[in-house]
């Protein structure tokens, strides 16, 4: 009888314990890999310093008309660092990724003509409409713009770190405000 139940007892916890994997894998299933790099990041590493010595602050010529708030497009960025990056022997490349769940994810890589890499995904997000063409694109451009101001360290003009949205939103005046920029540094 004692070996009966052992048994039972055994297929029990087997039971348990794939469906404890199976809950686990599923809490995860929307995380995507950050970043990865080759073993080598010395031609790298050179080639994204000088690009840095000669890429300029990226205008903000575009207006957010929802926040007021202006930004830089994603055309106005990569027209900015293009250049600069194959005169480093750099290239950027980006793909939309299926994130599952309707969600997508931009992977980026950015290669330098030795072959060393450095490659991130962003987050996956939905778009704001499943099934809408229209909404993916956007999803997709806008994700692309973070993505690669965040892989290529970019600074923008006036970047006043998300303070006057804040600001605004408590009710404060324009004169507060400009003296909470003011005072920033």
């Amino acid at each position: 009888m004692e070996v009966k139940e052992k048994t039972m007892n055994d297929g029990f916890k087997k039971v348990v314990n794939e469906e404890i994997k199976t809950y686990i894998s599923n809490l995860y299933s929307d995380r995507i890999d950050g970043l990865k790099e080759s073993d080598s990041q010395i031609e790298i590493t050179k080639a994204l310093i000088a690009f840095h010595l000669d890429i300029e602050s990226i205008p903000k010529d575009n207006t957010n008309p929802f926040f007021r708030s202006k930004y830089a497009n994603l055309d106005t960025i990569l027209k900015a660092v293009n250049p600069l990056l194959a005169k480093h022997d750099l290239i950027l490349m980006q793909s939309a990724e299926d994130a599952g769940n309707d969600k997508v994810y931009i992977k980026t890589k950015l290669k330098h003509s030795s072959g060393e890499y450095i490659e991130s995904n962003s987050a996956p997000f939905k778009p704001a409409k499943t099934n809408d063409i229209q909404a993916r694109g956007a999803l997709e451009t806008y994700l692309r713009r973070y993505a690669v101001q965040s892989v290529l360290a970019l600074s923008f003009e006036e970047d006043d770190d998300g303070n006057s949205l804040t600001n605004k939103s408590k009710g404060k005046s324009e004169e507060e405000n400009s003296t909470v920029k003011k005072s920033r540094v």
